[in-house]
């Protein structure tokens, strides 16, 4: 009878629990693609974390609370410039205006594969914002690129460029990001959840109610900003020839 009282006792707290404790609705958002890379990764034999380490690089959206970045599934980049937008909805609207303008040169969703230089990866733009298709293809390419190269870095340089000159500074950046992933990933599981959440909550109330939580560290590369890449030199997403 002990033991069924426990038992019963433990299950109460857990839906005590949930009905106090809210997921952070941005990482939630962001874990549409961040949830998947595991998967693929393993799929295609790519080294852990690659494909958060480059999402992140090609998608990083600075979190409205906290100090930390988030890799964002409704990413878009058009002529060099970066978007966030709040939805699918939004993102596949703005990015069907960009079509219908004539530029098909968009990066787009959560690893930034460019509709021009990859006409055949979608079927459609609402399959190009599919957090699932969207990493396949990438995990595919990054793949393709170790088969020619044999290296992990020089593949990942290729995913951004065919340049050399451009591929080194973008391995380099993502190699920081691997290297902070263990850290990076605690900071995020600590803002994961908000006990006690409430509309009327201070940001004083979620840290005391969180207890003392690490400083996340913030990647090492200053300001978040959306760095696609500059469209006007068609390098970005090329495939290698």
């Amino acid at each position: 009878m002990k033991k069924v009282q426990l038992t019963l006792l433990a299950i109460f707290s857990l839906f005590a629990l949930s009905a106090e404790a809210r997921i952070d609705p941005e990482i939630q958002e962001s874990k549409k693609c961040s949830s998947m890379f595991s998967y693929f990764e393993k799929r295609y034999n790519l080294p852990k974390d690659t494909l958060h380490s480059v999402s992140l690089q090609e998608t990083q959206k600075s979190h409205s609370k906290h100090k930390i970045g988030l890799v964002w599934p409704w990413t878009i980049n058009s002529k060099g410039k970066g978007y966030h937008f709040k939805s699918k909805t939004e993102a596949i609207t703005f990015a069907k205006a960009q079509i219908a303008s004539g530029n098909r040169s968009i990066d787009i969703g959560c690893m930034q594969v460019n509709l021009k230089y990859h006409p055949d990866a979608f079927s459609s733009v609402e399959q190009a914002f599919s957090p699932r298709k969207n990493i396949a293809y990438a995990a595919k390419l990054l793949k393709d690129h170790y088969n020619k190269t044999k290296d992990w870095n020089k593949a990942v340089g290729l995913y951004h460029s065919g340049t050399e000159s451009k591929a080194k500074p973008y391995r380099t950046n993502v190699s920081k990001i691997s290297n902070s992933m263990p850290s990076y990933k605690q900071s995020l599981h600590n803002y994961t959840y908000d006990p006690k959440y409430n509309k009327n909550s201070t940001q004083k109330d979620l840290d005391k109610a969180t207890k003392k939580r690490s400083k996340p560290k913030y990647l090492g590369l200053g300001k978040v900003e959306v760095r696609v890449g500059t469209l006007k030199d068609n390098n970005w997403f090329r495939k290698v020839q």
